[in-house]
């Protein structure tokens, strides 16, 4: 599923079901692969008023995959990060407090 974004060019509609209780749809925003290694895409979610998913996927050393990511909403207090592997199934979102994470 995730895999799959990283092929995908800015403006593709998406629709993504990540499990039984989550899914999103949306519009590719960017698809940047920024080193080698590291490719970041950026997600606007139509089905949650316009929040952005940022996952990004990482080539280690030994050749394994990671992927990290954030969903953040522009006037949210809060976010939720994507932890663990998508791929092997055992992934999760973790709810993360934007305030603690931004200094002004």
């Amino acid at each position: 599923v995730i895999e799959g974004l990283f092929n995908m060019n800015a403006g593709s509609a998406i629709n993504v079901k990540f499990s039984q209780n989550f899914h999103l749809t949306g519009m590719i925003k960017s698809n940047d692969k920024v080193y080698a290694n590291l490719q970041t895409v950026v997600i606007e979610c139509t089905n949650y008023n316009k929040v952005k998913l940022f996952i990004s996927k990482r080539i280690n050393d030994d050749k394994s995959i990671k992927y990290v990511g954030r969903i953040i909403g522009r006037t949210a207090e809060d976010g939720f990060e994507i932890k663990g592997e998508p791929l092997a199934g055992n992934s999760s979102l973790t709810k993360i407090n934007l305030k603690e994470m931004i200094v002004e």
